[in-house]
């Protein structure tokens, strides 16, 4: 015969069951508009059965239900997928805000416009062909002229500060990712030390992801998930993060660059040695590449100017 505190047990563990599931609900509710929080969910499974003896033969009697795990509602291969994707869409995001402050130097719709002043001077070239005894279309000419070389000096000091302006701003996200790649390695350690017990610290999972998702603003990565529940950060060949310890991204003295009159500075592993870390996607390459369009757009300004002094002196 069974024994009545065997069914106290059962009910007991159902108790506990439904208490655990509870907690978790309020806890789910109340960080709703919390960012980086992922739904947890209670895992419960029935427990091993218990043999009895009876006269038609032994029977199989349940002991009720326990709770396997608290898990996160939460995939590892979507959050790969995301992290990935959030680091082309910031990528894009960058050049389009470079794109558009570039336009703003040739845009012809201002008058401010580099492109409305070589309107403005081929059409006083016109005039000029029209009326060439007059001195007022040479003296427009002249002016025109004048005007062109004024915004074409003022479009490449533009470029020239939007490049600084976008080494300044490289700086900025540098010092961002170390802090982050700073912080992931001490939470892998405080994982590891929280599941050694058995568990999962699903909140301070949550704080590393979230920091993974900022990061993969910054730049490309790669994360590998160890046994022991520690991330591995790896960005363009670099561990960035691995278990405790973390490596340190850093720009390169300046550099003098006369030809645009600017200083230029490069990406670097300070405890590589000085190696180069070149980012493959993220804000950090978005920057390297829009600083490269600027030169260019530099240079076709100049080639402007070449053509001007070629054509008309």
């Amino acid at each position: 015969m069974r024994s009545t505190f065997a069914g106290l047990n059962t009910m007991v563990r159902g108790i506990q069951n439904n208490q655990l599931s509870l907690d978790t609900t309020g806890h789910n509710i109340t960080n709703a508009s919390t960012e980086g929080y992922s739904r947890q969910r209670v895992d419960s499974a029935a427990t091993n059965y218990q043999e009895r003896p009876s006269l038609y033969g032994s029977v199989y009697v349940g002991g009720g239900v326990d709770v396997i795990a608290l898990n996160r509602a939460r995939n590892i291969y979507a959050d790969k997928q995301f992290w990935s994707e959030t680091s082309t869409q910031n990528l894009y995001k960058t050049y389009k805000t470079n794109y558009d402050k570039a336009e703003a130097v040739f845009n012809d719709a201002k008058e401010t416009g580099v492109l409305n002043a070589m309107q403005q001077f081929y059409s006083a070239w016109v005039n000029l062909s029209d009326y060439a005894s007059d001195a007022a279309s040479r003296t427009a000419v002249i002016t025109k002229g004048n005007n062109l070389v004024d915004r074409i000096k003022t479009g490449a000091r533009q470029l020239q500060d939007q490049i600084n302006a976008q080494y300044d701003e490289m700086r900025i996200q540098v010092g961002k990712a170390n802090n982050i790649t700073e912080k992931i390695a001490v939470l892998n350690q405080n994982i590891m030390l929280a599941e050694n017990h058995g568990g999962k610290a699903n909140d301070l999972r949550d704080q590393r992801d979230l920091l993974v998702d900022k990061l993969s603003e910054i730049t490309n990565v790669n994360v590998y998930e160890e046994a022991n529940g520690q991330y591995t950060v790896v960005s363009n060949g670099m561990t960035l993060v691995q278990r405790d310890s973390h490596l340190t991204i850093e720009m390169s003295p300046p550099i003098d660059n006369e030809r645009y009159g600017i200083n230029d500075y490069t990406l670097r592993i300070k405890e590589a040695g000085g190696i180069g870390y070149v980012p493959q996607g993220g804000i950090l390459k978005a920057l390297q590449d829009t600083i490269v369009q600027d030169k260019g757009y530099i240079d076709n300004l100049a080639d402007i100017s070449a053509t001007l002094m070629t054509t008309f002196n």
